[in-house]
């Protein structure tokens, strides 16, 4: 019960939390580039998890990107499949 409670409340709280940022970025304002230090990225205004990892932080998953570093050379080839969240 108190499980089912604490992520409703999670889920309104980071809701809210979306609306409040798309209002004030504007209503125009669909995606954000973000040089990373993984990459440059698009991303959604309104994500409060990858995206906003990328936005705050400069960096998603970097762990993974290390331990792949280290499998691959610069003649490698790699493959991204199954990049979509949710």
């Amino acid at each position: 019960m108190l499980k089912s409670l604490y992520w409703r409340a999670y889920f309104f709280l980071q809701n809210r939390k979306s609306k409040r940022l798309r209002r004030s970025l504007g209503h125009d304002v669909t995606g954000l580039i973000v040089d990373a230090k993984n990459g440059r990225f698009a991303v959604d205004p309104a994500d409060l998890e990858v995206g906003a990892k990328l936005r705050l932080h400069g960096a998603y998953g970097m762990d993974e990107v290390e331990r792949i570093a280290g499998l691959i050379d610069e003649t490698s080839s790699v493959l991204v499949v199954g990049s979509h969240i949710g």
